[in-house]
């Protein structure tokens, strides 16, 4: 199981700095020096979530590394991790795999090199990776396992990061494949990449490590921005207190100046709601004030008491289905209900269906829009 915390000090990035620094050279500094994050919850649940993983495939699991890790992690962490692992569909590692594997590559992103040596400019660490063969063709695989409340994805940073990491230790690899599965919502991503994605990553990369270090000695700068709505250090961010704390009039200030401080403040709007669904939840209950509650309530809504009934009622009116789904305007949700039931029934590729029945139309909204 391979650690951070053994590797030189040098000039090398882990693919969480390149991640933080493509949204905000200060955040990617912050990430670099380990600074201490808004909130650490999320982040602790799934270091504990990966360590009973490991310990799981590598058939290491006993009572008392289990107590051990509950006074590492304390009762409230252990126990949401204990859950979300023990939920999770995992076999065994066979003899030609590797778990919390680390890889370092040199500089140039072709070749691998040592995990503790100087020499390293880029290193992650692959939660499970391989070498398989499909029909003769060597295909690498790495598998990486998320526990937070985000859609995961097969083409981020992170992903091509991976691709060069595999590129490096399976040079005889013709193919590339990454799968991404969230554990906590169960939703899977999956991207398939070649050579000529390897080709094209190396550049990228190479290109955002380059940066990565000019900003470092130029001086990062914060990139005030939607960003900021979900980036772990901004209660280390002077410029980000600056816009929160201001009492100013704001009426009269420049539009940009105002969008800035709106953005902010949704920012700690969002921070005070997490923080009271948490202490809300269970037996302390919704917080009294005067002339409302803070926290948890029961709401009406509406709803079809009986679809059938419906049906019925609107066939006895002389009314045809075909007709009634029209007026209705069958909803998304539903509708990809359907198509995933024809996709069964037919055995035609859900996500072709989906493209021909499902389509994106633009929406006017108003406030912060991630770029």
């Amino acid at each position: 199981m391979h650690s951070y915390s053994n590797v030189p000090k040098g000039d090398w990035v882990r693919t969480t700095y390149l991640s933080q620094n493509a949204n905000c050279s200060l955040a990617g500094g912050f990430s670099e020096k380990g600074v201490g994050q808004v909130d650490s919850h999320l982040r602790d649940v799934g270091r504990c979530t990966h360590l009973l993983l490991y310990l799981y495939q590598k058939e290491l699991w006993h009572d008392q590394m289990e107590a051990d890790i509950l006074i590492e992690y304390g009762p409230h962490i252990f126990n949401e991790s204990k859950e979300l692992a023990d939920r999770q569909d995992w076999e065994a590692l066979s003899d030609d795999e590797e778990q919390e594997f680390g890889i370092a590559v040199q500089p140039g992103l072709v070749f691998e090199t040592e995990w503790t040596s100087d020499k390293a400019q880029l290193r992650m660490i692959l939660d499970r990776c391989g070498l398989m063969h499909d029909e003769g063709m060597p295909i690498a695989y790495s598998f990486d396992w998320k526990f937070g409340w985000a859609d995961p994805s097969a083409d981020t940073i992170q992903s091509k990061c991976h691709v060069i990491g595999l590129a490096a230790k399976y040079p005889e690899a013709m193919l590339f494949n990454i799968t991404v599965f969230n554990g906590r919502m169960f939703k899977p991503a999956f991207r398939e990449y070649n050579w000529d994605d390897v080709t094209r990553f190396r550049q990228e990369i190479g290109a955002q490590i380059d940066a990565f270090f000019r900003q470092k000695k130029s001086g990062r700068k914060a990139r005030i921005g939607a960003y900021c709505a979900t980036c772990y250090y901004r209660e280390h961010c002077g410029d980000w207190k600056e816009l929160v704390n201001d009492t100013s009039e704001w009426r009269g200030q420049k539009p940009e100046k105002v969008a800035k401080r709106y953005m902010a403040m949704t920012t700690t709007t969002a921070d005070m709601k997490a923080h009271l669904e948490k202490v809300t939840k269970g037996d302390s209950g919704p917080i009294q004030l005067p002339g409302g509650i803070v926290g948890p309530y029961l709401s009406q809504k509406s709803e079809i008491a009986s679809t059938t009934d419906l049906i019925k009622d609107w066939k006895q009116a002389g009314g045809k289905v075909e007709d009634m789904i029209e007026i209705a305007s069958l909803g998304v949700t539903a509708g990809k209900k359907v198509v995933r039931q024809i996709s069964k029934q037919n055995g035609k590729n859900y996500k072709e269906l989906e493209e021909k029945h499902i389509r994106k139309i633009p929406v006017a909204k108003f406030g912060v829009k991630k770029q």
